[in-house]
C-alpha cells in the first residue's frame, strides 16, 4: 500500500492575506515617498526663492527701485535683471510702486515672485499693504488655483490693526466686486496693534467660473477703526 503523502503549501485564504498585506505596505511606501517628494520640492523651492530675493534686494540697494522684470534674457536693460529658472519650472514677477488704490495701497517699494513647479509653487511677496479704511486687499490668487486646481492650500502673513478698541479680529477671505472666482475662504483672525504671525489652510471651491479674479482681501468692519496692514505673504500648497 502506499503511505499518504501530506499537501503542504499556501491555501487560497492565506495568499489573499498575503495580497493584502502587501498591497497595504505598497500604499504607505507610496504615501511616504509623495511626501518625502513634495517636502523636497518645497525645500528646492525655498533655496532657489532665498537666493533670487538676495538678487532683487542688491538691485534695490544699487538702483533704489526693483527691477521692472526678471526675466529679461541673455542681457537685460538697466531696468531688468535676468533670472533663471530650473527645468520644469516657470517665474512669476511683479514690482509695486509705492502707493496705489484705496484698497490695495503700498507702503513700501517691493515685489511679488511666484515660482511655480511641476507640482508645487511657492508665492512671495515682500509687500506691506492696507486700505485707506477698513478694508484691504492683497493680490489676485485665481491664477494660481487655475493652475494647481481645487486642492488644499497654505497661507501665511503678518497683520496688525490700526484700532481694536471696538473690533479685534479680521475677516481673511476672497472678494471681486460683487462675486468672485473661487471660494470657500473665510476666517477669521484675532489682530493686534502690533504685527502677529498667521497661517491659514483652506481648500478652495468655484464659486463663479464666468469670473477671472479671487482678490485676497481683509476685513475688519466699517466705521470700527479696524484697520489692517499686511506684509510678507507667503502662499503655496498645503504640506
Amino acid at each position: 500500500m502506499w503511505a499518504n503523502k501530506k499537501q503542504t503549501g499556501f491555501t487560497i485564504v492565506e495568499l489573499l492575506i498575503v495580497i493584502v498585506v502587501v498591497g497595504i505596505l505598497a500604499a504607505i511606501v507610496i504615501v511616504a515617498y509623495n511626501g518625502l517628494q513634495k517636502r523636497a520640492q518645497l525645500a528646492s523651492l525655498q533655496s532657489e526663492t532665498h537666493s533670487n530675493m538676495t538678487k532683487l534686494e542688491i538691485y534695490q540697494a544699487d538702483y533704489d527701485t526693483y527691477p521692472v522684470s526678471i526675466t529679461d534674457c541673455p542681457a537685460p536693460a538697466a531696468t531688468n535683471i535676468c533670472l533663471i529658472p530650473a527645468s520644469n519650472e516657470s517665474y512669476s514677477y511683479k514690482s509695486n510702486l509705492v502707493g496705489g488704490t484705496s484698497s490695495m495701497n503700498n507702503l513700501i517699494s517691493s515685489y511679488d515672485l511666484t515660482i511655480l513647479g511641476s507640482s508645487q509653487f511657492l508665492f512671495t511677496s515682500s509687500a506691506e499693504k492696507t486700505g485707506y479704511n477698513e478694508f484691504t486687499q492683497y493680490v489676485d490668487l485665481a491664477p494660481i488655483i487655475d493652475r494647481y486646481g481645487l486642492v488644499k492650500y497654505q497661507i501665511s502673513f503678518d497683520i496688525k490693526s490700526a484700532n481694536i478698541a471696538s473690533k479685534s479680529t479680521t475677516q481673511v477671505y476672497f472678494q471681486n466686486g460683487s462675486g468672485t472666482r473661487y471660494g470657500n475662504l473665510g476666517v477669521n483672525v484675532n489682530v493686534t496693534t502690533s504685527y502677529t504671525h498667521q497661517v491659514l489652510t483652506f481648500t478652495p471651491t468655484m464659486s463663479n467660473s464666468a469670473l477671472t479674479a479671487s482678490i485676497l482681501a481683509f476685513y475688519g468692519t466699517y466705521t470700527t477703526g479696524n484697520i489692517s496692514t499686511v506684509k510678507n505673504l507667503q502662499v503655496q500648497l498645503a504640506p
